[in-house]
Parts: structure tokens; sequence; C-alpha cells
């Protein structure tokens, strides 16, 4: 009864309740045997046995018997045992005694007949992935699940695919599949570039950029050194240079300067190319004079007639920060000659009215009164007086510009004379100046002209700005409704004649507007694209476009820009990969072809994020159905077909017209139809629609109140009715539905 006995007892009950329990366990994982084979059948359940007693056929025996009472009738039915259900069933000793607890050391020696895969086992040992065969045969075995076939193949591995459940061999290699794949298969020779990821530096190192180098150069058609003269930078950057590019400002003449010093290059053909190195006094001259090529000047003096809006246009604009004008540069290119900068403006001034003369000159003839353009040469009050229409003219030169002298382009004057002052900015074309003449003076005896002409714009438009000569307006925070210009759509088997027109691919991204300074969105919504993509975009340049991830990733390009709709902040790397892609330049006065040709300038040789949307002229419909089938069978989504000689139109136009195998349109998720994969949604006119879908996306449907897209043959009463035939598509996350309903109702 006292403390001490009771204790005793409380100890004695334990160990009879223990031992009591342990026979209860016993039996029941016995019942099926007599008490006298059990010991006979499975020893291993009644007690604690020696090392010694676990030969090689016991642990088979064992392993045999284990397999019959976990139901194991596959060899891969062990990766998913854990260690607790073998040592629970007297295998305690034999697997961590024999084998340090590892059910993989076991198997692959008691069965070494079988091919295990360790690396599905749910628990392996520390020195596994150091045995390089056993790293080896687990790559052949992940290439063979992926249906790789070749080396080569192996590129689209990504680090997620190898580092399945946190285990793998690239801690043990590197850490990288560029420094674990080469270690471990020597016999094939890797380039590091092609894997999703290299160490930070990777392109930084000569060595590696001169490799890069020697690889592509066949691809690109070089196969000895004056071939590069050739190549474009836009080219190499496609095949993936755009690093090495920005190692070197973007050049690829830099770059093979830098890279093959032995070689002597001749800077000369490398006119256009993004950068030179303006503190080379050669490579001034020999871009100087393939300027004089591009520019067709035969003589020094015709120097004076070229403006800085042109040097820049030809990739000269370094040239003007470094030197501040032309004439310092064109000292060194003719060093006899005595350049000054009044000279230049004086020289301007009679380039400007010399062709405003010979464009009145032609329209004198068009006329039939050539009395009416009658100049008054003694006149001196104007530089140019038309006595007969009491019309004058007079320039605006870049000296006025920068000296922030108020410009308009109409003045009546006191003695009843309209002067009319011609910009800098005045391309030359004829046509552009009678425009501005019916505009400020409607009664003047001209000719109309059949085609859409601008008039000279009355300020310098943002596509020929530059920092040296223009301190650039604040850009808006949102664009007016209806700012940009819309494709109108069409079937294939409409009476529709492509012939002539401008035909390119369509390209499954996301519009952007960039005026300069901000990208825009297509709902006129400000882009904050991370530094990294803004600072390879032309300053004070206006371009419309398409950020494009590649063919295939509209909805990860789609996500990237949307969340920068809202997000702020300052991610490089998010945007790898996204590149955009050119096709107007919006605030240029002239056609089609003239603002393609002023986009290529600016654009010039491309760079890692800024390309040209490859154009061609159209032979007819059987053509656009061609190119519309090879297109299709790579992926792509459709042409896109601009009208010859169109001017920039804002809004819906027939200028542009789109083109696919599928029509497209937008509807509303409303939920899952159980009767079928198919989802719920609501039309255009409000109607319900039942719009079949994949398996997949039945099982991860898009959230209630999304915009899909879907494509469809046609509507089932008018335009936006119900889609016939409608099949999901795609999520579109840049607009909302009301935005969706708001842009139908404005079209119709």
């Amino acid at each position: 009864k006292n403390m001490y006995g009771r204790s005793v007892w409380a100890l004695s009950l334990r160990a009879n309740r223990h031992a009591t329990s342990q026979a209860v366990r016993f039996y029941t994982d016995t019942n099926r045997l007599s008490d006298n084979k059990t010991k006979e059948v499975a020893p291993w359940l009644h007690s604690s046995l020696p090392v010694s007693f676990w030969t090689v056929e016991k642990q088979r025996a064992f392993l045999t018997w284990l397999a019959e009472e976990m139901n194991i009738d596959d060899d891969n039915k062990w990766y998913a045992l854990k260690k607790t259900e073998i040592t629970s069933r007297g295998g305690n000793n034999f697997l961590n005694h024999k084998y340090q607890g590892y059910l993989s050391y076991a198997l692959t020696s008691v069965f070494p007949e079988k091919k295990w895969k360790e690396w599905e086992f749910q628990v392996l040992p520390p020195e596994f992935w150091s045995e390089k065969e056993n790293a080896r045969r687990y790559f052949f075995d992940l290439a063979a699940k992926h249906g790789y076939k070749s080396f080569d193949e192996w590129y689209n591995f990504r680090s997620a695919d190898v580092t399945t459940k946190g285990r793998g061999p690239l801690r043990v290699y590197g850490g990288t599949l560029g420094k674990a794949l080469p270690e471990l298969f020597p016999e094939h020779q890797w380039l590091p570039w092609k894997f999703g990821k290299l160490e930070p530096g990777f392109w930084k190192d000569p060595q590696n950029q001169k490799k890069f180098m020697d690889y592509i150069a066949p691809k690109l058609g070089v196969k000895e050194m004056d071939d590069w003269y050739n190549v474009k930078s836009i080219d190499f950057s496609n095949e993936g240079g755009n690093k090495i590019l920005a190692q070197y400002k973007n050049s690829l003449s830099t770059a093979l300067q830098a890279l093959y010093p032995s070689h002597s290059w001749n800077l000369l053909k490398f006119v256009g190319d993004v950068e030179a190195n303006w503190e080379d006094s050669e490579s001034v001259k020999n871009f100087l004079k393939g300027l004089e090529k591009q520019l067709r000047i035969n003589s020094p003096s015709e120097w004076y007639s070229v403006s800085s809006t042109s040097v820049v246009q030809y990739g000269g604009e370094g040239l003007l920060r470094k030197f501040g004008s032309l004439a310092p540069a064109l000292a060194l290119l003719y060093p006899e000659e005595k350049w000054s900068e009044a000279t230049f403006h004086q020289k301007m001034k009679e380039t400007l009215l010399c062709n405003v003369q010979k464009a009145l000159e032609q329209f004198s003839s068009l006329s039939g009164d050539a009395s009416l353009f009658s100049l008054d040469t003694s006149n001196t009050e104007y530089s140019l007086f038309y006595p007969a229409l009491n019309l004058a003219f007079d320039v605006f030169l870049e000296s006025d510009y920068s000296s922030k002298k108020k410009f308009v382009i109409s003045k009546k004057m006191p003695n009843g004379v309209t002067l009319i002052t011609v910009p800098f900015w005045w391309s030359g074309h004829p046509p552009s100046l009678l425009v501005t003449l019916k505009k400020e003076m409607p009664n003047i005896p001209l000719l109309d002209i059949s085609e859409e002409v601008a008039p000279i714009p009355s300020s310098l438009p943002r596509l020929q700005m530059k920092k040296s000569l223009v301190s650039p307006t604040r850009s808006p925070d949102r664009l007016p409704p209806n700012y940009l210009l819309k494709a109108t759509e069409i079937r294939l088997n409409s009476s529709f004649n492509p012939t002539g027109w401008w035909i390119s691919e369509k390209l499954d991204g996301v519009r952007a507007y960039w005026d300069g300074e901000k990208l825009f969105s297509k709902q006129g919504l400000v882009i904050h694209a991370p530094k990294s993509f803004y600072q390879h975009l032309p300053r004070n340049v206006a371009l419309d476009g398409e950020i494009w991830g590649g063919k295939g990733n509209f909805q990860q390009t789609c996500s990237l820009v949307v969340k920068r709709l809202k997000v702020k902040e300052e991610e490089q790397e998010e945007w790898t990969g996204l590149t955009f892609h050119i096709f107007d330049a919006p605030l240029h006065p002239g056609p089609f072809e003239e603002r393609m040709e002023f986009a290529r300038k600016i654009v010039g040789n491309g760079n890692e994020i800024l390309r040209m949307v490859e154009l061609r002229e159209c032979k007819g419909k059987e053509d656009l159905l061609e190119t519309l089938k090879a297109i299709s069978e790579t992926g792509g989504e459709g042409v896109m077909l601009r009208q010859p000689k169109c001017h920039y139109a804002r809004g819906r136009s027939a200028t542009l017209v789109k083109v696919k195998y599928f029509s497209e349109t937008e509807v509303k998720m409303l939920g899952l139809n159980t009767a079928g994969k198919s989802l719920i949604c609501e039309a255009i006119n409000g109607e319900m629609c039942v719009v079949p879908c994949s398996v997949y996306d039945y099982s991860n449907p898009p959230e209630i109140g999304a915009v899909l897209t879907v494509r469809h043959v046609g509507f089932t009463k008018e335009v936006n009715g119900k889609p016939r035939y409608p099949y999901f598509l795609r999520v579109r996350r840049d607009v909302t539905w009301e935005e969706v309903k708001r842009e139908k109702l404005e079209e119709v």
C-alpha cells in the first residue's frame, strides 16, 4: 500500500499490457498460419534475429514474403513502399543493419537481375548521385520518358524536370544543366547557350563569345571572315546572338573587331550598324563615306543640304552626340574644306526654297496657267514671292528650333500677302506642300490630287525628334479611345482581291504602341515594362507593333503584360524572351511604304528587343492561301494585309485586313456544362452558348466571369450573334467583358 509498492504494481501492469498487445498484433498478422508453420514460413515475425540469420536466401525469402503481404504484384510498386511498412513486419534488423535503412540498396543487392530505377524510391542514400553512372542512367531514363532520341533534344530539359520531389543530380554537378550534362556526357559536344539557364557572367567571357560566333557562322552563310559584312545584326540576334551584342552596344561590327582583331575590317561595309566607335576617327570617316553612298552625295558641298534628322535616321545619332553637329565630323573627312555652322544654315535654307520652287513649277505645268506661278525675283522682302497669287515663302531651320523660336506655318501679312513658312522637317514631297497650300488658301487655283496625302506637320513629328534638338512634351497617362489602327477581318471565301497588298504573318502577341517615352496597350493603358525592355526602344520615336513571346506563348505573354498594367516593380528577368515587332510608324505623314522605310532606318539592324515585321508583296488569292497554310502548319495564327500607299488611320479601317482559317470572337465564362465536356458562356448579344473544349480545359476551367477567345465559322443570326461551331482557344486577360462589349457596339 505504500508509494513504492504502488509504483512496482504500476510497472508490472504496464509490462503485462505491452506483452498482451504484442501478442495480439502477432496473432493478427499471422492469423492464417498455424502456430507450427509460422516459425517455419516467417521466422522474422517472432523475435529479434541475429545479423548472421540474413543470408542471401533468407533475404530473398523475406522480400518475396513481403511482396505477398503488401500485394506488390509489379516491381514499380516497390518505389512507393515506406520504411516503416518494412520494419513493422520484421524487416528492421534486415534493413537497418544490412543496408543502412535504404530499400534501394536492399533490392538492387538481392535482385540484381532486375533493372531498378533507384531515383524512384522514397529515400536515396546521400552518396547515390556521386556515382556518375547512376546519374547517367537517370538522364537516359528521363530522356526516354520525354521521347528524346538524341542528345540535341536534351536542350529542352528544364531544371524542374530534373529536380522532381526535390531530388536530382544537379546539386552534385554544378547546379545547372549546362554544367551537369557536359560533365556526365563528355562524349557529346555540348553548346552551353542552348540551355535555358547559364551561369552569371557567361556572355562576358570573350572565349564563350568567340565559341558561339564560330558555331553560328555556318548558319548565317559565313564561310570566310569577309562574309560577316553580309550579316545583319537582326539576323545574328535572331539566331541567339543578342546577348553578345549587348556586350558591344548592340553593334555586330564592334563585336567582330574585338573578337577577331587580327582581321583587317573595313568599317565602310558596316554602315547602318546600330553603334559605331565614334571615338575613332577612322570609324567616323568610314561612316560618313557610307552615308555619302546612301544619300548619293557626289561632292563635299552637297553635305550642306543634309539635315541632322537625316543623319539620325541612318544611325548617326551617336556621331551628333559626340561632335554636336556635322561640321566638326566632316572636318575629319574633308580637312581641306572650311566647314561652318552658318554655311550649313544658309545652304539648308537654299535647299528648302529650291524644293519649294520645283514643286510649284510642277503645279504650274499641271494647272496650264504658268503666269500664276511666275516668281518675282526683284522682291527682297520675302525669300520667294508669287505676286499673281499674293503668296510668299520662308523657311524654319533647325537653328530656329533650337533657339525655341515660335513656328507658324501660315501667316497673313498686313499687306495682304499669305506667308507660308516651310519647316526643316518637310520631306520635300510636293503633294504634301500642295495639300498645305489648299488648306491654308482654299481658293488657290491648284489641281486636286487623287492620292490621300497629309499636309506638312505643323510641329516637328515625335518620330524625328532627337535629344540634342528637342525637349519632348510630356507623354500622356492614357491614350484616347480608338487611337490605334484596328484590322478588319475577312473570310477566305470573300471576293477580296489581295494582289499588290503587303502581306505578313499575324503574330499571336499583345498589341503595343510606343510614343517615344511610354508603352501603351491596345486599350490605351500604360504598360510598365522593365527597364531592361525600355532601354532598347528608341527615344522620341512613335512606333506601332506587337509584344511577342514566340508561337504558342500567348497566355504567358499576355499574363506578363497585363501584370505590368498595374504593377510597377522593376524585375529584370520576367520579360526575358519577349520582343517588340514593329509594323508601322503612326506619326509619319507619308504613305505606308514611306512609313515602313522610316521605321526600318530607326530599327536599323535591330537589337535583342526591337524587330521589324517581315513584309512582302502578295501575288494574289492563291499566294494568300498558300502563305496562310504554311503559317498555320507552323503554329501561326494567320496573316495581315496592308493596302499599298495607305495612310495611317485611327480606329477600324479597311486598309488593314486580317485573314485566318477560323474567325475569332470573345465570350464570357459562366460555368461548366455537366452534360458534356464544354463550357457555358455568354455571347456578345447576351444569349447563352455552349463552347466545346479539351479535356484538360474542362478539368482546369477558366474562372467565372473570365473573357474567353473562341474560334467559330460565323454567327447564327447577325454580326455579334451567337458564334457557330465555337471552340475554346484561350483566356484574354488584357480586357474586361465590359470593354469587349463596348468595342463590339462601336463596330456595329
